[in-house]
């Protein structure tokens, strides 16, 4: 069994998943050194199809400014994913850029 990770939803309670079970299939990670913010878009898939797409935009390593206040987001795909992705991005403002990165890092579609 591996490590319980808890993640912050979205309007509704977090959620604990084991990490083993729930392995990360795409990200996308970004950093603005001028605002010293660090901003992470994570995708996790259970074998079964279930996926849940969250992020997070926090104060990195070298402080912020007075005020600033992290903002997290996380949604259950059961829509699909790139459109939880793009939920995700919107309610924690981390841009089209960021989604677009995430997106580009999910497993290839196979075209026969």
């Amino acid at each position: 069994m591996g490590k319980k990770l808890t993640i912050t939803m979205t309007n509704r309670p977090p959620v604990t998943v084991d990490t083993d079970a729930w392995p990360i299939v795409a990200r996308a990670d970004d950093y603005d050194g001028g605002t010293r913010t660090v901003y992470r878009l994570t995708v996790r898939q259970h074998a079964d199809g279930r996926a849940v797409v969250y992020g997070v935009c926090e104060a990195g390593g070298g402080g912020q400014y007075v005020g600033f206040r992290a903002r997290r987001a996380g949604v259950l795909a059961a829509g699909g994913i790139i459109d939880a992705i793009h939920r995700v991005c919107e309610t924690c403002g981390l841009g089209g850029a960021m989604a677009e990165l995430c997106i580009a890092s999910l497993p290839a579609e196979e075209l026969t």
